[in-house]
């Protein structure tokens, strides 16, 4: 770093003022871009992650009742899947945009 600083200086050997404050605010953008670096690949990381937890398999009514009748569900597992199974209907109901029919 001294070397730097002395080439920058030239023949002289003197470092001024606006050669080391020069010197000072590269070394803030370099450890603010190394920062801003780090952020953004943790950010990938947790979306990348958030993508593959989210996922679920959706059955229907049908299925859920086949698989009771299976016995690889009991009643009272149907009876909540049930429940899953019409509440995400409502919601996607709901969430369908109003077609305006005259």
């Amino acid at each position: 770093m001294a070397r730097l600083l002395m080439q920058l200086a030239g023949d002289e050997g003197k470092v001024d003022d606006h050669t080391m404050e020069r010197v000072l605010w590269y070394g803030v953008l370099v450890v603010v871009l190394i920062f801003f670096a780090l952020f953004l690949k943790f950010m990938f990381q947790r979306m990348k992650s958030n993508s593959h937890s989210e996922e679920q398999t959706d059955f229907t009514l049908d299925d859920l009742r086949k698989m009771t009748a299976a016995g690889q569900l009991t009643q009272e597992e149907f009876n909540a899947a049930k429940a899953g199974v019409v509440e995400r209907a409502a919601a996607a109901e709901k969430a369908k945009p109003k077609s305006k029919t005259k």
